[in-house]
């Protein structure tokens, strides 16, 4: 479930089921929605990320769905376990990234829809899916990207991947072999990242 929960009243007064493990905090847009990432078990159809707007009904508060492929690692089956990263705090791109268990870092445009329908999480509803601006295959990954004013850190068990962005263009400027379960943590101009190793990473000038 993704609960709502009124402050004023003391009560849970909205609530959308997904019926999956929701292993990622819900990030806030600047357009005041939600970004669920959702686990591919216990659900019929594929895990992926919603954008909710908790505005609405929750018969109505799909505003798009991302499906990424099912895939088998390490005791998952698939979806995105990782929170979704955002740009929102730098620029008007509105771009949201997230890695899957399928391998993939993914880029999208949060407010911007293709026009085109995808399956849902429940394997029957068909839902509206925003802009894919960027995909890269980075090996499966429970860690959440992170973004700077022109930088994107995406870590997994493949390693570590440092892209500039410049609109939706992303280049790839640095690859570091460690196997990463952590979100890295950016603090004047240094990525700070712990890995598997046991060992705690510090990268930049």
């Amino acid at each position: 479930h993704v609960w709502g929960y009124d402050m004023n009243s003391g009560e849970l007064e909205w609530n959308f089921f997904i019926g999956s493990d929701i292993d990622g905090s819900p990030v806030v847009t600047d357009d005041s929605c939600l970004l669920i990432s959702v686990e591919k078990q216990y659900i019929d159809g594929s895990g992926g990320v919603l954008k909710l707007d908790p505005s609405r009904d929750p018969a109505d508060a799909v505003l798009w769905f991302f499906p990424v492929k099912d895939s088998l690692y390490s005791g998952w089956e698939g979806g995105v376990i990782g929170s979704v990263g955002i740009s929102d705090h730098y620029n008007n791109e509105h771009l949201a990234a997230f890695t899957a268990i399928d391998g993939n870092l993914y880029v999208v445009r949060h407010t911007s829809l293709t026009g085109d329908s995808v399956t849902g999480f429940d394997g029957r509803t068909r839902y509206p899916v925003p802009e894919l601006v960027f995909i890269k295959y980075t090996g499966p990954s429970i860690s959440t990207p992170v973004f700077t004013r022109d930088r994107l850190v995406a870590c997994g068990y493949g390693g570590i991947y440092l892209f500039s962005y410049v609109g939706d263009t992303f280049t790839l400027l640095d690859k570091k072999p460690y196997m990463v379960e952590s979100t890295p943590f950016i603090y004047r101009d240094r990525i700070y990242i712990a890995s598997r190793n046991g060992y705690l990473y510090c990268f930049g000038k």
